[in-house]
């Protein structure tokens, strides 16, 4: 979808996507999230230096923002990437790729 006209609410909105991807354990847990469905302690184990509470929070805002599904399979818990989540890192990964090539 192209915006025609920029608002104060599109871009409000815009800013807190950018504010959210630009943290670094949002970005290294979506990235970790890419394969499939993680349980909480495999995706702790697997994101190097973050801590229990980072994680919990930063699973928590990806998921009040959609980017992220929580399931109960006691005594687990499992997190998955919905299609906003995969659409999201898709845009993400393609400004990687415009960063990396400077040409």
């Amino acid at each position: 979808m192209l915006i025609e006209t920029v608002d104060e609410d599109a871009c409000a909105q815009v800013l807190g996507v950018i504010g959210r991807i630009g943290n670094k354990w949002t970005m290294l847990v979506l990235g970790r999230l890419r394969t499939g469905p993680v349980h909480f302690g495999e995706l702790r184990r697997s994101v190097t230096g973050i801590s229990h509470r980072m994680l919990t929070r930063t699973l928590r805002d990806l998921e009040a923002d959609g980017f992220v599904t929580r399931t109960v399979h006691p005594p687990r818990v499992e997190y998955a990437l919905t299609e906003r989540g995969i659409r999201m890192l898709d845009s993400v990964l393609e400004l990687a790729a415009i960063a990396i090539d400077k040409k």
